[in-house]
């Protein structure tokens, strides 16, 4: 089968492609055997030039043609179809039709960003405080609102159970409480599984107030769990409260960051005559 390369009224201007099989063999024709592109005599043995083994990708001119196009600067002239009027990289958004190195430099590109926004997302440490009641048969609802919610630290309060221990609690978290009545207050605080690895001390104040250094990524970091007396206990106990809460947090160094979450039993009204300097009251 022929395929025209290009034409030309001048001599020695086309050339012609014959394939056969894997090899493609390029004929140079002159003015003399041009009689039509459709129906082309096949030229003398000497005017064949084998160019490539195996299968090409597109047709080269061979030496003699070549030659002639660098003597008359008029055969250099671009052809139609030649390669300087060939096809062009269109832009498009998918990178489909993206040269192949083009595509792995944007496949790399959003595989960084898509490493950093999980980097991200691990490096947010989610706290949440809550009063339970009770922890009694609570503990896997809590595990499931913490995965759910994708929350790694957990202040809890009211957790009426007695004792100075550490319990895990399901699926890698681990409950920290305190509590010397089995009825009424006590205090605790729930770390992930990342993040109880790096607990390095564990202060048990009362049954009120529970707090811990942790070292999180080379930062100490100060974690309390407060729960203030409510309406209807007497003022010693109140008293007795804030002064702990104040005396622990004097231990805690200025270089040292500090999380409270706890529930401090405050209510908000217009009346705070003689409390102005007060929110909650």
């Amino acid at each position: 089968m022929w395929h025209t390369a290009g034409t030309s009224s001048l001599a020695g201007r086309v050339a012609l492609a014959d394939v056969h099989g894997d090899d493609i063999i390029l004929r140079s024709l002159t003015s003399e055997n041009l009689h039509s592109l459709g129906n082309v005599p096949v030229p003398s043995p000497d005017k064949l030039v084998r160019v490539a083994s195996g299968r090409a990708s597109g047709i080269k001119l061979c030496s003699n043609q070549m030659s002639k196009a660098n003597q008359n600067p008029d055969l250099a002239r671009a052809f139609p179809t030649s390669d300087a009027q060939g096809h062009r990289r269109t832009l498009v958004r998918n990178g489909r039709q993206l040269p192949y190195q083009e595509r792995i430099r944007l496949r790399k590109i959003a595989q960084r960003r898509r490493r950093k926004r999980v980097e991200e997302v691990k490096a947010t440490i989610r706290i949440a405080t809550l009063n339970v009641g009770s922890m009694t048969g609570r503990g896997q609802e809590i595990v499931e609102l913490m995965e759910r919610r994708r929350i790694n630290i957990t202040f809890v309060q009211e957790t009426k159970w007695k004792g100075c221990k550490a319990k895990e609690i399901g699926n890698g978290f681990k409950l920290f409480y305190n509590g010397s009545n089995g009825k009424r207050n006590g205090v605790g605080i729930i770390l992930n599984d990342d993040i109880k690895k790096g607990v390095l001390s564990v202060k048990r104040r009362s049954d009120r107030i529970i707090w811990m250094k942790v070292d999180l990524e080379g930062e100490i970091v100060n974690i309390m769990s407060a729960y203030a007396p409510q309406m209807g206990c007497d003022e010693e106990e109140k008293t007795q409260f804030w002064e702990d809460l104040e005396e622990d947090l004097r231990e805690i160094p200025e270089s040292e960051r500090l999380w409270i979450g706890g529930d401090f039993n405050g209510h908000c009204g217009s009346n705070n005559r003689g409390k102005e300097d007060t929110i909650g009251i």
